[in-house]
């Protein structure tokens, strides 16, 4: 998956992404501008018995989270956090909290909780600018659930 990089100043945002390690408490980490949700897949296994004559028989495996795209916007600081993970592979508890996003139920502050790790991370080099932040789409490979907050009703 290409991964866009663009510009902006680092106002205008729709949410926060934060992570917490060992049962600590969120720690915000970048503004989100956009998120593309994870999609559940269920596996397959073929079983039909080889001596079975009359239909074809499978059933279902533990279902896969996916990955999660959340585009950011990306400073020096939170830029070398990330990569500490990628270094790491380290596992996060993440929460993605939307501040103008509406979930079907829900409002303003609906949040969304996993853990996972960063799959996906562009090398941004030079393009760190002060005071500007550099946009660019973080992927995390979800492990377990997804745990949906509902925020205030609109």
């Amino acid at each position: 998956m290409p991964t866009e990089v663009s510009r902006r100043e680092t106002t205008g945002d729709c949410g926060t992404i934060s992570y917490k390690e060992d049962g600590g408490s969120f720690t915000p980490f970048a503004k989100v501008v956009d998120i593309t949700p994870n999609k559940i897949t269920v596996p397959k296994v073929d079983t039909t018995l080889l001596n079975s004559r009359a239909t074809r028989s499978q059933a279902s495996r533990t279902p896969d989270y996916g990955e999660v795209a959340v585009t950011i916007l990306v400073t020096a600081e939170n830029s070398a956090l990330i990569l500490s993970w990628i270094k790491a592979a380290k596992t996060n508890i993440f929460q993605v909290t939307m501040d103008d996003y509406e979930w079907e139920g829900g409002g303003d502050n609906s949040a969304v909780e996993f853990a996972g790790w960063v799959q996906d991370f562009p090398p941004l080099g030079n393009k760190l600018e002060k005071d500007k932040a550099v946009e660019a789409t973080l992927t995390i490979k979800i492990d377990g659930e997804v745990e949906l907050t509902p925020g205030t009703a609109a």
